[in-house]
């Protein structure tokens, strides 16, 4: 919790904000390790930086004694999917991976769960359908 606060005072003094889910607006998404979630997946496919919480930290630190902003490619969270091998991936910010799903069709047959990844889809450029199945009985 507080460590919480202190991020969200820190980027209050950096001129931003703290959002509890992922909008187009958001900039950086901040996480101590990297698990794929909704959130992740948004920031992936909008070609934005996954950072460790000291990106924000050592931002700040650079604005108040006017030394050259961090690097946020040096503060990449450590992969902890488990379904996924650390080699050869990186989840810097990639404007290809931003039109994976360009012209594809994704067919969702509850409503509920295409307004939970309703981001996802924008940033993706994908086509949706909801197929809902009626009882005939």
């Amino acid at each position: 919790m507080k460590q919480s606060l202190e991020m969200k005072e820190a980027l209050h003094k950096l001129g931003g904000h703290f959002c509890p889910e992922w909008v187009q607006e958001c900039t950086h998404l901040v996480m101590e390790s990297l698990v794929l979630t909704i959130k992740a997946v948004s920031a992936l496919l909008s070609a934005r930086y996954i950072v460790q919480p000291g990106y924000i930290t050592d931002l700040l630190e650079s604005f108040r004694t006017k030394k050259r902003k961090p690097d946020p490619n040096n503060y990449l969270p450590i992969l902890k999917e488990s379904s996924l091998s650390n080699t050869d991936i990186s989840f810097a910010p990639d404007e290809i991976r931003s039109r994976l799903f360009a012209d594809k069709t994704f067919i969702f047959h509850d409503a509920k769960m295409m307004k939970k990844l309703q981001f996802c889809i924008k940033a993706a450029g994908i086509f949706i359908f909801i197929f809902e199945f009626m009882s005939l009985y």
